[in-house]
């Protein structure tokens, strides 16, 4: 299966529209994560996706916000909702015979909220005993080495994203292409880059797969890297 997770920064202009066709057009990913759409699904023209056998199944609740996630799949596949809060949605899928789970984030750039994000994710993740893989914008890196640019990250914030991953014993993939997924896109001693965008799993998840890679697409309009996680 092919997921394609895209922080696009707002999906209104045609020219993400048209990026994001050709890359649907190119890997034809049986899952699509959409994260800052900046406007209602029901502004959206309704055959965008159905056109390409896609649809949307469901988006994130934020109350008095607009969604933060869309997450769209192939129209063959049933994805069985588990949870969905502002910062997270998941959910469990069975094929061929297996069942395993996803996580879909946009995290929160206030770590006090992100604090109650890894509590939800902890949550769903030791309810169910299943394969699980989470996929997203994470808004902190594990440690300076995610980091380029003049001022030190806060350790404490990396701590806790640290933490969260050792107590439920969870495995950052390895990201091929670009080291660093995002990008402030400025110039000179304010230019910062770090890697918000990843794919972290279970070893259940592991266990249960053949082949498994995580890479990064070309960029276009957002100041975020596409990330692309295929797994048999």
């Amino acid at each position: 299966m092919r997921c394609i997770y895209w922080n696009l920064r707002g999906i209104a202009n045609s020219p993400t529209k048209l990026s994001l066709k050709r890359l649907l057009n190119i890997y034809k990913p049986e899952f699509c994560f959409i994260a800052e759409p900046w406007m209602s699904l029901s502004n959206f023209p309704n055959k965008w996706f159905t056109r390409r056998n896609l649809k949307v199944f469901a988006v994130n609740a934020r109350p008095n916000m607009l969604p933060s996630l869309w997450c769209i799949c192939s129209t063959e596949i049933d994805p069985e909702i588990i949870c969905i809060d502002d910062q997270h949605l998941s959910f469990t899928l069975k094929e061929n015979g297996k069942s395993f789970g996803m996580f879909v984030v946009y995290a929160s750039t206030d770590y006090v909220k992100r604090r109650t994000l890894w509590q939800s994710l902890t949550n769903v993740h030791n309810s169910l005993n299943l394969p699980w893989s989470c996929i997203g914008d994470f808004n902190i890196i594990l440690g300076t080495h995610e980091y380029r640019g003049a001022h030190s990250p806060a350790k404490l914030l990396m701590e806790d994203f640290t933490n969260w991953t050792d107590n439920n014993i969870l495995l950052h993939l390895p990201t091929i292409g670009c080291p660093f997924t995002w990008s402030n896109g400025k110039e000179g001693v304010h230019h910062t880059e770090k890697m918000l965008d990843r794919v972290i799993c279970n070893h259940n998840w592991i266990d249960l797969c053949s082949n498994i890679s995580c890479s990064t697409l070309t960029r276009f309009k957002s100041d975020h890297f596409p990330i692309l996680f295929d797994f048999q």
